[in-house]
């Protein structure tokens, strides 16, 4: 049940950032740059969910119609200690 009420809060928080960008793509900065969905305050909000929920590992992956995805990775994938990673090889 911790586990449904931590996805559904990570899928409303990833559907308003969506909504914000839909048929955009990438955002953009007024520098030009791209503006990323995964921001240091999002990506410390889901490690606090998943510490206090004893998630051991999560990963996640924002992928636009256009432009490059964006990847986050949390905990652990294995019981030997090894991390999460966002190597997509």
């Amino acid at each position: 049940m911790r586990l449904l009420c931590f996805l559904l809060s990570v899928v409303v928080a990833l559907h308003s950032a969506v909504q914000a960008t839909a048929g955009k793509g990438p955002r953009s900065t007024a520098n030009g740059k791209s503006a990323t969905i995964l921001t240091p305050d999002f990506v410390q909000s889901v490690q606090e969910i998943v510490d206090s929920e004893g998630i051991p590992g999560l990963t996640l992956a924002i992928v636009y119609k256009t432009g490059p995805a964006e990847f986050g990775a949390w905990g652990i994938k294995s019981e030997n200690g090894t991390k999460m990673t966002t190597d997509v090889r």
